[in-house]
């Protein structure tokens, strides 16, 4: 919780400042039901071109929601070992593979667009069905299934959504190879 704290680059924060603020979240989450309310985030629409994206954030970066949403994202890029696509890297491998796909008499390409994504991920379900058996500590299990229960969904603008969505599409990707097979 420190070093999250400490990144905020809206406000400088000495280390006192820092303690202090580490020390109401810590005491906030020792008493997460009546101290911590996830659903204090705000709805905006982004847009980009003729899209609209609706977005949510929570309005003060110091609040213990906030805090605590990175936490978890947190916790779980360590349970799960996430690895985040390189889009750029992506793009490279494809222009190399392109020059052996003239040659080649049988191929498919499969590119996957899921419209509204991350707004339509249930955090709950996740958290259900995969995150719970992963997470063996108590006190980060109680975090995870309040956020899930309160947040809804992977909405785009929290920095859980990433993970989320990364944990429920390992799941696609073992199905689909297993189609595919």
């Amino acid at each position: 919780m420190k070093k999250i704290v400490a990144c905020d680059t809206d406000t400088y924060k000495n280390n006192s400042e820092i303690s202090q603020l580490t020390k109401e979240i810590l005491e906030k989450t020792l008493n997460l039901d009546t101290n911590v309310d996830f659903r204090k985030f705000e709805r905006f629409v982004l847009s980009q071109g003729n899209k609209k994206r609706i977005v949510v954030k929570y309005p003060d970066l110091d609040s213990a929601e906030n805090v605590l949403c990175q936490c978890i994202k947190q916790i779980l890029d360590k349970a799960f070992h996430v690895k985040y696509p390189n889009r750029n890297k992506i793009a490279r491998e494809l222009f190399d593979v392109m020059a052996a796909i003239v040659k080649m008499s049988d191929f498919t390409i499969v590119r996957f667009d899921f419209k509204n994504f991350f707004n339509s991920i249930s955090t709950n379900y996740v958290y259900e069905k995969i995150i719970k058996n992963k997470i063996s500590d108590r006190l980060e299990q109680e975090l995870i299934e309040k956020f899930s229960l309160e947040t809804e969904y992977a909405y785009a603008g929290l920095s859980t959504s990433n993970v989320i969505a990364e944990i429920i599409a390992l799941q696609f990707d073992e199905f689909l190879e297993a189609a595919l097979e």
